[in-house]
């Protein structure tokens, strides 16, 4: 398993699309979307629109998005030179953890704000090498404020992008100008149409309440395959972030620099866990991202005993699939 995505060949590219249709597929007859108490103004337009849909067809949307987000990240991590090696191991631990419990099999904001972070960040890691990053900057910071207006706890990914402004650009008010245009100017839209439809007060008034007054319900039940699951995931991620700093200073400058703003994610991402009005599992899927590239980094540096890292995944995988028979 670990061998056949440790290589760069285009065989993965259909498989997968085959683990994820497989993982997703007792959502078949019940994938609509949640109601989220999360969601932002421009969810609520796409909300109207897939619960008018047939849960096939939302179905088939989600399979589609969670597998080119997969591809999408492995493009991502290859292009930018995240890890030392080219491989397809970042796509194979983000379709298994994206798809790793039942609660993740559903029509939620977070699945289209994963992609568009992948975005964020593919223009953002752009700039490092480039000359020119004023149109990257505004595109960048203009997605993170639409991401923030999808789905709360994504508000995130704005202070995450001014961390990496700074550490992979050096100070240009020019730049930090336009960053902060971009991300105005998402909010100006939506004050504009809430003020059309006599909502803009409330509108605010919640948002603005949402950080002040921090309160979130917890609303996990912790069965035996979930609970064996997450001990799983927090092993495999501890290891991979010892062997990462293990060998961060063997890194380029430009990983070295990625890996920061990865980890930064990281630490923002947990943090909006509890920017939510309810700490629910679906939460967690923000962390798949980072994640992702850290499991794969771990994978990738496996050189010796290779079988006992073949054993892990195989547990894991095991573990997942009974958490989709409960």
């Amino acid at each position: 398993m670990i061998r056949f995505f440790k290589s760069p060949q285009p065989a993965s590219l259909l498989v997968i699309p085959a683990i994820v249709l497989i993982l997703w597929a007792q959502a078949f007859m019940n994938c609509f979307p949640v109601m989220e108490v999360s969601a932002q103004p421009v969810w609520k337009l796409f909300l109207v629109l897939f619960a008018k849909l047939p849960s096939g067809l939302n179905w088939l949307i989600m399979v589609s998005l969670v597998s080119f987000s997969a591809i999408y990240i492995n493009q991502i991590t290859n292009k930018h030179e995240i890890l030392y090696k080219n491989s397809y191991l970042p796509a194979f631990v983000y379709a298994l953890f994206i798809s790793s419990v039942p609660e993740f099999l559903t029509v939620h904001p977070i699945h289209f704000v994963n992609l568009i972070i992948l975005r964020v960040f593919d223009k953002s890691f752009a700039m490092i090498k480039s000359d020119s990053a004023t149109p990257a900057i505004f595109d960048s910071s203009f997605l993170a404020a639409v991401a923030a207006l999808i789905f709360f706890p994504a508000f995130i990914i704005i202070p995450v992008m001014i961390i990496s402004l700074g550490l992979i650009r050096p100070f240009n008010f020019r730049e930090w100008l336009i960053m902060f245009i971009g991300f105005s100017l998402p909010y100006f839209f939506v004050t504009v149409w809430m003020f059309w439809n006599h909502n803009f007060l409330f509108f605010w008034k919640d948002y603005i309440e949402r950080f002040v007054h921090l309160k979130p319900e917890i609303n996990i039940v912790f069965t035996p395959p979930l609970m064996t699951l997450s001990i799983l995931f927090g092993v495999w991620l501890l290891f991979a972030l010892i062997k990462l700093r293990m060998n961060y200073l063997k890194n380029v400058i430009r990983a070295r620099i990625i890996q920061q703003v990865l980890f930064s994610f990281f630490l923002f991402g947990v943090g909006s866990i509890f920017l939510g009005q309810k700490i629910s599992v679906i939460n967690f899927s923000l962390l798949a991202i980072p994640f992702s590239i850290f499991a794969a980094y771990y994978l990738l540096s496996a050189k010796k005993r290779i079988r006992l890292y073949e054993l892990f995944i195989w547990i894991v995988i095991g573990v997942i699939v009974w958490n989709h028979l409960q």
